[in-house]
């Protein structure tokens, strides 16, 4: 289970560069009304991945802790709902 969630951390990045790039890239600037001479004279694209790198790794961060934070008490609860059915 692990490696499953290990595995699409990593491949989420490249999957959405894949998508608003060479797959999809053109219909996606035609439906946001911008073509290619705007989007290199406005954008920095290093800055844009470099920023949503950096939020991801943020993001998995509090993930982990407030997943963990939550799950345990959750348990607790659960056990002694369970032990208080049981007898």
């Amino acid at each position: 289970m692990k490696s499953r969630k290990t595995l699409f951390k990593i491949t989420i990045h490249p999957v959405g560069f894949l998508w608003y790039g060479p797959l999809f890239g053109n219909p996606w600037m035609a439906s946001v009304g911008l073509d290619e001479e705007q989007i290199e004279q406005n954008s920095n694209m290093v800055k844009v991945f470099g920023v949503t790198l950096v939020l991801e790794f943020v993001m998995a961060l509090f993930k982990r802790f407030f997943s963990s934070a939550i799950q345990r008490p959750l348990q607790r609860s659960m056990q002694a709902t369970a032990h208080c059915m049981v007898f």
